[in-house]
């Protein structure tokens, strides 16, 4: 590929491959301190008399993070103190007094069991904890630094260390290109291609950059003309050009952006640059092809996201940074460099294993990025000092091997990416995973949390009958409102007043469901998965979601209606369901569809039918998200009474809190787990909570307890807390909702569970409920 067709800026940036002179034989040299020449023994297989070594790995202690820090005239050593500035967030940093330490493990020292080059660890620890856990358990620092030896022109480290061979500056197009047709010839109906019900269809019109003519152009998605997406980090800086109606016009004149590019951010030239490298023509990029100060079609083209990252040829993912001005390493004009070169002979990079890397990045930390790596089912990443590439089907790096098999299904519709990867039916364990992925991200603005998951909802409404209100699936509404906070979560929740206080867009802070609620809906029969304790819900409440124009629309809360019972005599199946055995158990009836394809398992090497519980919706027609035509208020009849509370057994570090629910004796009859944290002045005033109930639940019991008494404390703990539940053959309860009123309004405070004869007991009225 010749020069000419690159093109760019060399606008600065902060990564380390932006130092030349790390990659010059010619560079000054300086002052080497002890301790690289210990990582440099270490490294080239020479090893330094103390280390210690276990069964795994070898471990050399290379002091505290304050003499990394004052060595100013040792070069990698200052190098490493960039690295962990760069990357680490603006509150999570080592102490001083952290104490550093290298690890050659089974990735390293002992080689990599499937091949590869030798990885190292710099880290921090704690030797308060015998099991030396990582600097993130005690300070709160994720980050880590993963070195490999490189092979350059031939040249080894020593003939104990294998390398990664880095033979150009520049990352090779020839590469990137082979890489995307491998994958368009070999993937097609699993990457591409996909059957109409699995496709997320695109709009009728497109706005892309045109790399050829250096300007905005509209396509017809009817042309199918291929594009790359992009996604990446924006940040905070301002000035950068955007489209609005302002700028429309200009931008959509041929070399504009050639005219502006002092004004557009280096990642987006670099992403320019590579597709135009590969002959491609088209590029997708948000803030160039979304109207920004168009209020009216925002929200639009915001659910339009969904189908943009589906539907694109592949989506380059600009990993590194902390805004769109980082670039990507390796495309011209920006050659990468060997940042680490301990003594001056022992060269390193960061470790081309991207699975672990971008666990660091902030790109992985951003709200708006989870959903665009979510939806895309092909993606060049670029990180550190390389790229790889991730579909459905492999992953790539550029030693050219496999770094591992994702496990696509190979003869189902359905990849790995949410972008082909929806199952036809509500598959809510998804959706749960999903949210709680989703949860532990940053956002700018807290008012974006419902914009940035939008795409997703989108994606999941070819799933899920009626859609999504408020982030919450409209046909498991019950169970969707059964949300709790996640008991391991490091951000203490906060309410966005913004939304609606019965959603999990209402506060911030990781949000999860327990197995319990998600076994309310559990309709793929999965043998190894099938819990011991079979549990229903039935809901007790018609729901009613206001609109911003005042008129009610009735929520299909329908579930529940879905699961029969197979062993009846007079089951009449909808149509083209029919009755089957389970794998394992002539007694254990189960349905399977005519319309779901045979599924590949690769344990069994060979296809097997999906099977279900009972029939489910399939197929249902996609949605868009219309959360922002509702208030966000819901109006209902409920039941509801007041019971005694006091503080429960199981609360975490952080404050969060369960209160027990006792009747007139001071007996257990229930729990409610709290939104958020409570002071212990709120802990010594919750002597009362008023409950209404949401759902009635059900779960076997009879069967003997002891073969699954794990599975049973964790679900429902209380049958084996609590006397007088322990003999329950089954186990009836009322999922309940905490609320308090301000100005007539209702709002959450917790969700949980009352004893059904204890809440039968209870003095319950009728009461008509707005819930904000």
């Amino acid at each position: 590929m010749s020069s000419s067709k690159w093109m760019g800026t060399s606008v600065p940036g902060p990564n380390l491959a932006d130092r030349s002179d790390l990659d010059n034989d010619n560079a000054p040299t300086t002052e080497t301190c002890d301790v690289c020449r210990k990582i440099a023994h270490a490294i080239a297989g020479n090893e330094p008399k103390d280390a210690q070594t276990s069964s795994y790995e070898k471990i050399w202690y290379l002091g505290l993070w304050q003499g990394f820090s004052d060595r100013k005239q040792c070069h990698d050593c200052q190098n490493i103190v960039q690295f962990f500035g760069s990357c680490a967030d603006d509150k999570r940093s080592f102490s001083p007094t952290c104490s550093i330490r290298l690890r050659g493990g089974w990735r390293g020292w002992k080689r990599r069991p499937r091949g590869g080059c030798d990885t190292f660890t710099i880290e921090g620890f704690c030797k308060s904890f015998q099991t030396f856990d990582t600097i993130s358990q005690i300070c709160g620092c994720y980050q880590q630094l993963r070195l490999v030896p490189v092979e350059k022109n031939g040249t080894q480290v020593s003939e104990n260390a294998r390398c990664l061979s880095l033979t150009s500056e520049f990352i090779s197009i020839p590469l990137l290109i082979g890489w995307a047709q491998q994958c368009h010839e070999e993937h097609g109906g699993v990457c591409h291609d996909l059957t109409e019900r699995s496709r997320i269809s695109l709009p009728s019109d497109l706005i892309l950059i045109d790399v050829r003519k250096s300007c905005l152009v509209h396509v017809p998605t009817v042309s199918s003309e291929r594009y790359v997406a992009i996604s990446y980090v924006w940040g905070k800086k301002s000035g950068d050009i955007r489209l609005t109606m302002k700028t429309r016009d200009f931008l959509f004149t041929e070399n504009s952006l050639m005219r502006m590019k002092e004004r557009i951010p280096r990642t987006i030239q670099d992403a320019m640059t590579v597709v135009a490298a590969m002959e491609l023509q088209y590029l997708w990029v948000d803030r160039l092809c979304i109207i920004q100060d168009q209020k009216e079609g925002l929200n639009q083209q915001l659910h339009q996201m969904a189908s943009v990252y589906a539907n694109s040829y592949f989506t380059i993912v600009a990993a590194d940074g902390r805004d769109a001005d980082q670039g990507l390493t390796g495309v011209k004009p920006h050659g990468r460099s060997i940042a680490f070169q301990f003594s001056g002979e022992v060269k390193t990079v960061e470790d081309p294993d991207y699975i672990r890397r971008t666990d660091g990045s902030v790109w992985n930390t951003r709200a708006w990025t989870f959903q665009e790596s979510t939806l895309s089912l092909k993606q060049m990443i670029f990180i550190g000092s390389s790229v790889y590439w991730r579909c459905q089907k492999m992953d790539k790096d550029e030693t050219g091997g496999d770094m591992f098999r994702l496990g696509a299904d190979n003869s189902s519709d359905y990849g790995q990416g949410l972008g082909g990867a929806c199952p036809p039916w509500p598959n809510l364990e998804r959706y749960c995973d999903l949210v709680t992925g989703y949860t532990v991200r940053n956002l700018t603005f807290e008012t974006d949390a419902l914009r940035a998951f939008s795409a997703i909802t989108t994606a999941l409404s070819g799933s899920f009958p009626g859609g999504f209100l408020f982030g919450l699936p409209v046909f498991l509404f019950d169970i969707g409102l059964l949300w709790t906070g996640a008991p391991d979560r490091l951000v203490l929740a906060k309410r966005r007043k913004s939304f609606p206080s019965w959603s999990w867009l209402g506060w911030t802070g990781r949000t999860t469901w327990d197995v319990k609620y998600e076994a309310g809906w559990s309709p793929l029969h999965v043998v190894w998965r099938q819990s011991p304790y079979p549990t229903n819900f039935k809901p007790l409440i018609d729901w009613h979601a206001i609109r911003l124009d005042g008129m009610r629309t009735t929520i299909d809360n329908s579930y529940h209606s879905y699961k029969i019972d197979l062993r009846d005599p007079d089951l009449c199946l909808p149509t083209g369901w029919s009755l089957a055995n389970s794998g394992c158990d002539e007694k254990t009836l189960v349905v399977q569809s005519d319309q779901i394809r045979p599924r590949w398992d690769y344990d069994a090497k060979g296809y097997y039918e999906q099977q279900f519980n009972f029939p489910v919706p399939l197929f249902p027609s996609p949605t868009d998200d219309e959360s922002h035509l509702f208030s966000g208020k819901l109006e209902f009849q409920a039941e509801t009474c007041t019971i005694t509370c006091s503080r429960g057994h199981d609360y975490d570090v952080h404050g969060r809190i369960f209160l027990d629910l006792c009747d007139d004796s001071g007996r257990w009859i229930g729990a409610i787990d709290t939104n958020e944290v409570m002071n212990d002045e709120e802990r010594s005033g919750a002597n009362y909570c008023q409950l209404i109930g949401l759902s009635y639940g059900h779960v076997l019991l009879g069967i003997p307890r002891v073969q699954y008494d794990h599975r049973l404390q964790k679900d429902f703990p209380e049958v084996e807390m609590y006397d007088h539940l322990k003999t329950l053959k089954e186990y009836n309860f009322y999922n309940v909702m905490w609320i308090e009123w301000i100005d007539g309004v209702a709002y959450r405070k917790g969700v949980g569970r009352v004893w059904e004869e204890a809440w039968k007991l209870q003095n319950r009225t009728m009461i008509d409920v707005v819930l904000g």
